[in-house]
């Protein structure tokens, strides 16, 4: 989990997924692996939020947007 934060942080800096595996130490595939999964794991965030939101107007009477 220490690692994960470390790629997630490091790459929300801006570096290159090279640059992350040589300041870590680290295969660059696991830099690739962690900074996919985050990406997803924000993706789906916002789809729920999303969801979340256009259901709360449904309950207030509005029509749904799909």
């Amino acid at each position: 989990m220490a690692l994960r934060s470390r790629i997630v942080l490091v790459c929300a800096a801006g570096h290159s997924i090279m640059e992350v595996s040589r300041r870590l130490g680290i295969a660059p595939d696991t830099v690739r692996t962690w900074r996919h999964l985050d990406g997803v794991r924000k993706q789906a965030s916002r789809l729920i939020e999303q969801s979340l939101q256009e259901w709360g107007r449904v309950g207030q009477g509005a029509a749904p947007a799909w």
